[in-house]
């Protein structure tokens, strides 16, 4: 009833540990539904999906028989995650947006907010600096690197 080692746990709290975990800490949902076995499958995958942990939502769906579902589970995420990567990257080479003009800038201007265009800013729109704009795309990259490998790992 509860494996890991350690504390052993019913199932109703596995479940509520589960719950939570995919809420507040998504990345500790997969270790623990691999070290624990007194949870409902449908329990954990309800709330996998709920809270879009998808590598631990495919895990349990392997659990449950389910092998293709969950590695089609993966596939589309990853293919979500590189989209999103290149949306970031063709943004990235493509530059910041057009400065507004004046007058739109004056319609959109928030005190103590980004220049207006006038000033030299690119008004209220903005954009995202390089080094947010990077950290974004190394974040995607990481995702799908972590996604890749569960994928294969199911097959």
């Amino acid at each position: 009833e509860g494996g890991g080692g350690g504390l052993r746990m019913g199932a109703e709290l596995q479940e509520r540990f589960i719950g939570l975990a995919c809420t507040f800490c998504p990345e500790d949902v997969l270790p623990f539904l691999a070290s624990h076995d007194g949870y409902r499958l449908e329990h954990a995958l309800a709330a996998c999906r709920a809270s879009g942990v998808v590598s631990a939502a495919a895990f349990v769906l392997e659990r449950m028989g389910a092998t293709e579902q969950g590695v089609g589970l993966m596939l589309k995420d990853v293919g979500e995650k590189l989209r999103a990567l290149e949306a970031a990257m063709a943004h990235s080479e493509a530059g910041p947006p057009a400065p507004l003009t004046p007058q739109s800038a004056a319609e959109t201007h928030v005190p103590g907010g980004p220049k207006r265009a006038s000033e030299g800013g690119v008004g209220a729109e903005g954009y995202l600096e390089d080094g947010q704009r990077r950290a974004r795309v190394l974040a995607a990259i990481r995702e799908v690197e972590a996604a890749s490998r569960l994928a294969m790992e199911l097959c």
